[in-house]
């Protein structure tokens, strides 16, 4: 089964709420948790498509271990199995988005809806 069915699953782009700058300046004061494949590595990402055609991918951070489990538990329970919770410092996020060229990432604020705060 390919995890990339939950890379869209449940995400709401809201293109009339502004890209908040200063929420990525909060976010490296923090620990943060990402959702992870345990099949192959990948970070769980919202693709968004650029005005050039180019799709972006945002890296999806959330700020409490148990709203990146309920994220899985409400949008992609039948992949529980294969995906798993790390822990990201300031440093390891600023890394992490150097290396796989993320465009940015999304500030899950509610797992549920979910509620995504994207920052570029």
């Amino acid at each position: 089964m390919r995890i990339a069915k939950l890379k869209v699953i449940g995400i709401r782009l809201d293109s009339s709420s502004p890209i908040d700058e200063d929420a990525g300046a909060r976010m490296l004061l923090q620990i943060n948790y990402l959702i992870r494949s345990k099949q192959d590595g990948k970070y769980l990402v919202a693709r968004m498509p650029e005005q050039s055609g180019i799709e972006a991918s945002y890296l999806l951070v959330f700020q409490q271990d148990y709203d990146a489990l309920s994220y899985i538990n409400a949008h992609g329970q039948e992949f529980k199995d294969l995906l798993t919770v790390e822990t990201a410092s300031p440093m390891q996020l600023k890394a992490l988005m150097a290396r796989w060229k993320y465009a940015g990432f999304g500030i899950v604020k509610d797992p549920l809806l979910p509620d995504i705060q994207f920052v570029a």
